[in-house]
């Protein structure tokens, strides 16, 4: 990836042919969640440790709401972006554009212009 990191993407779907034991019951852990070995039995009491950590329960659903928020914000402006583009191509109207963001046309006009989208 150009990175210089290495990357190791597990297919616990994948054809298991060339792997080893180990890394099967590993593979066939995340699969299904059921452990058949040592290590996936160990895997599997500090996954339900973690889950049942109310600290980081509440860390981990802060952060996927964060994420969350972040997303809709992207999702917003790339709308807000879109709706810009075709106002400046005269192909809708400032009034049907600020309808399909959910605004007031003259807070439609507002955020292009602090996009520098907007010229009178």
């Amino acid at each position: 990836m150009e990175d210089e990191t290495t990357k190791v993407f597990l297919n616990p779907h994948g054809i298991m042919k060339d792997v080893d034991t180990e890394l099967e019951n590993f593979l066939q852990y995340l699969a299904n969640g059921k452990p058949l070995d040592h290590f996936t039995n160990q895997l599997e009491k500090e996954v339900i440790r973690a889950r049942e950590n109310e600290e980081w329960r509440c860390e981990y659903m802060t952060l996927m709401m964060r994420e969350k928020e972040k997303y809709e914000e992207g999702r917003e402006e790339g709308t807000l972006m879109t709706l810009f583009a075709l106002v400046k191509k005269d192909l809708i109207s400032l009034k049907e554009a600020a309808e399909e963001a959910g605004i007031s046309e003259e807070l439609f006009v507002e955020k292009m212009q602090q996009a520098g989208e907007y010229r009178k």
